[in-house]
């Protein structure tokens, strides 16, 4: 690709990810997020990426769960007005109702997501203005170390590894070594994924603001869907063996500032990049990609 093609894509790339932040921004604003303070906003982002983009979008795949999301997230909303205490037994039985009304999860699943939520919510409860990286990185792994006999069994064996993992870090002397191991904290959490830390430090870092320094150490969210528009415009080779480490790669050498910005392309993807070439012409991308020539 010449050079002033690809500076022309970054370019475009910026301005679609900054209409993507608009978006995420106004949905927020629509559920009253906005209002609330810094670590109610970061309570109810934590759940919501718990809830939503794991265990709902599994347990039902045909489910329309941008409309359920929202409206668990108006009902988690209404639940912290009501009650001071989070952690309140009250409230979070009330919380559970809404996940049961939602994703269906059995008693030992409803079991899990409540640790889960209890543990990633003492942890960025925590986050106020000041807060920074490194002492919530730290908090987060106490919690967890001191959860672990709570979790069910069979949690435990599948997060063996990651527990250990996690364990062992050491403890961080830098912003990237804070944000890796809150990476390495969430993936321990019973229903936690390195897909679900990615996302959770996108939303907190890209759209909320908190610590703005970390941007350069995020690692884009990677959907499969993603990979259209970048295949498309050639940007990854389809041969590639391990196409989430050229993405990775790609990311860096683009946006070294800011590479999970590269996430836009699951944006573009979902508007404009169809199977069925009907959106084209109005895509961002329509002047690199080959579909066109």
């Amino acid at each position: 690709m010449r050079r002033e093609v690809l500076d022309h894509l970054v370019e475009q790339l910026y301005e679609a990810d900054l209409t993507l932040r608009e978006r995420i921004e106004k949905k927020f604003a629509g559920i009253g997020i906005n209002k609330v303070s810094l670590n109610m906003q970061a309570i109810m982002l934590g759940t919501f990426i718990v809830i939503v983009f794991e265990e709902l979008r599994k347990k039902i795949p045909k489910l329309n769960s941008s409309k359920v999301s929202w409206k668990f997230m108006r009902r988690v909303g209404d639940i912290l007005d009501a009650q001071d205490n989070y952690e309140n037994i009250d409230m979070l039985n009330s919380t559970l109702l809404v996940i049961d009304e939602t994703s269906m999860l059995n008693e030992d699943e409803a079991m899990n997501v409540s640790l889960t939520i209890s543990i990633i919510t003492r942890s960025i409860r925590e986050i106020k203005d000041g807060t920074d990286a490194n002492s919530f990185a730290l908090n987060l792994l106490k919690i967890v170390k001191d959860s672990s006999s709570l979790y069910p069994a069979d949690t435990m064996k599948t997060k063996k590894k990651a527990f250990k993992d996690l364990i062992n870090l050491k403890k961080p002397s830098n912003i990237e070594e804070s944000i890796e191991l809150i990476r390495r904290g969430i993936e321990a959490l019973p229903f936690g994924s390195r897909q679900m830390a990615n996302r959770y430090l996108y939303y907190l870092v890209r759209i909320f603001g908190i610590w703005p320094n970390a941007k350069k150490y995020l690692e884009p969210p990677i959907t499969a869907k993603m990979f259209r528009p970048i295949k498309e415009i050639g940007l990854i080779d389809e041969s590639s063996s391990d196409l989430k480490e050229s993405l990775l790669y790609l990311a860096k050498s683009m946006f070294p500032e800011d590479p999970a910005l590269i996430s836009v392309f699951d944006f573009i993807a979902s508007k404009w990049c169809k199977r069925t070439y009907k959106k084209c012409r109005k895509c961002p991308l329509y002047f690199a990609c080959p579909r066109l020539l």
